[in-house]
This record gives C-alpha cells, sequence and structure tokens, in this order.
C-alpha cells in the first residue's frame, strides 16, 4: 500500500522547478495543469521528464476545462485530450484526467454511449504510449460525470478514472455518503482529488480550503481499507493544505516512504 499526497499545479509557478519544491516539503506527487490550455511545448516537456527522473514526484496531468466530448465539436475536445497525453508521455506523467462534458440535450444513456465511443477513440490514438486517461466526476447536474457513469466508462474501457471528492460532496450538496462512494471502488492504485468546496443549487460553485475534519474522515476510510492511491490537492492554496494533508495522515499513524504502514488508526 502506497499513498502519495501532492499539489495541483506547482508551488513555484514553474513546473521545471516545482518538481524539486514539491520533494523537498516532504510531497510526493504533483499534477501538471493545462486547465486553461496547452501552453507546453514538446521541448519543454521533454525537459520536464528528466527532472522528474531526479526526484521521487509522481507527475499527472489536468487537461483543459473546456473539454467536451458530447458536444457536436467533439473532435477538438478529444485533440485537446489527445494533446494533453502527447506531453504527459514526454513528461512521463499518468494519468490525464478530464471532465468529460455536458449533458445536453442528450439523455443520460445517450450521453455515456457517445462518451464511451469518444473516449474509445482517443483510445485508439494513444495506444502504445504508456500514458492512462481517467475521466473524472463531476460537481455541476449539467455535467456528464456521475460516480456510477466514470466508474462504469473505466470498467468498460479498460482505463483509469478520478474521483474528486470535492465534486461527490457538491453533487450531494453535503449528504454525500463516504462509505457508499469507497463500496463501489474497485481495489487498484486511485486517483483522488480533494479540497473544501461550496455548493448551489446547480451543484459546486468554487473550491475552498480544505475542511480538516472532513479530510480526517476521508483519510481514516483510505487508511482502514489499505487504498493505494494519490491525493492531489485542489484547494486555492494547494501547497500549504497539501502539507496540511499529510500532517492529518501522520497524526493518523501512517508512516510515508518506501515501507509505509499504518501503525496506529
Amino acid at each position: 500500500m502506497k499513498i502519495r499526497i501532492g499539489t495541483a499545479g506547482s508551488p513555484t509557478g514553474s513546473n521545471m522547478t516545482g518538481i524539486a519544491a514539491v520533494e523537498e516539503a516532504g510531497l510526493h506527487a504533483m499534477e501538471v495543469q493545462f486547465g486553461r490550455g496547452i501552453q507546453m511545448g514538446n521541448g519543454l516537456a521533454e525537459k520536464i521528464g528528466e527532472e522528474r527522473k531526479r526526484h521521487s514526484v509522481a507527475l499527472s496531468v489536468h487537461a483543459p476545462y473546456y473539454v467536451n466530448l458530447l458536444s457536436e465539436k467533439a473532435e477538438a475536445s478529444r485533440k485537446r485530450i489527445i494533446d494533453s497525453c502527447d506531453r504527459a508521455r514526454r513528461m512521463g506523467a499518468s494519468p490525464v484526467v478530464f471532465h468529460p462534458g455536458y449533458y445536453g440535450k442528450l439523455s443520460k444513456e445517450r450521453a455515456y454511449e457517445e462518451a464511451k465511443r469518444q473516449i474509445a477513440i482517443i483510445l485508439e490514438h494513444i495506444k502504445g504510449w504508456g500514458v492512462e486517461i481517467a475521466p473524472e466526476n463531476t460537481g455541476k447536474d449539467s455535467q456528464f460525470g456521475t460516480i456510477e457513469e466514470v466508474l462504469g466508462l473505466a470498467k468498460e474501457l479498460k482505463t483509469s478514472f478520478c474521483i474528486d471528492i470535492a465534486h461527490f460532496r457538491a453533487k450531494h450538496r453535503g449528504k454525500e455518503n463516504l462509505d457508499e462512494l469507497f463500496a463501489v471502488l474497485p481495489k487498484k492504485h486511485i486517483h483522488f482529488q480533494y479540497s473544501g468546496v461550496e455548493w448551489n443549487s446547480g451543484g459546486e460553485k468554487r473550491h475552498m480550503l480544505i475542511d480538516k475534519a472532513h479530510f480526517t474522515a476521508f483519510a481514516r476510510h483510505i487508511l482502514e481499507r489499505k487504498i493505494d492511491c494519490t491525493i492531489i490537492c485542489e484547494s486555492p492554496e494547494t501547497f500549504e493544505d497539501a502539507q496540511k494533508m499529510k500532517k492529518i495522515f501522520e497524526d493518523l499513524g501512517w508512516e510515508f516512504g518506501a515501507k509505509a504502514s499504518v501503525k496506529a488508526n
């Protein structure tokens, strides 16, 4: 069992220098953010890949937010995911996390089948790249991506997946049941995203700082079920809150390292 905790984006503002900063802080992962577009060239991606090899930090990627595989312009969205995967393979990063899209006028059943078709096209394109893609559960009612939909796609298409706890909370308006969530998660490495969250009548409104009590309950579920996972902190203060998350695990008895183990729950 291994637990990695990391940041959404670089704490230094530079992916090149951020890897070392993450490691120096005792963290173990960094998610490269392409949320507002892919500005990284191939050469820089390869340099980041070389830098990654000098550190014990796992890299993943978040594809652009304006992906919508369920729109009439799905080809452009596929390209954004494929381009994200291309940079990821050059960096040695995996998985590439993405929001699948919006229901629009589609029924939930039709949306699921279309998302599956579009993702299958992407998988065929990136075959042999050594990069996994991870559809993420979403936080707004208008967005495709319930826990059931994401896990269904991952099972049928044999992909990874991402569980965003803030989105899960927002979809349930704070009445989420962690026991029910963990009961349906497969026994494999899980890529989580975590932050506090504010919601409104339509679901997620914005990410907030972590709620210590809620994260402690979440961490207990991880430890009790011995879940191998990566947890990316997506709070507005990702670097500081990631370190707080690490401290909570340590307070619960977890030792980070090659021979990490639980001393006490």
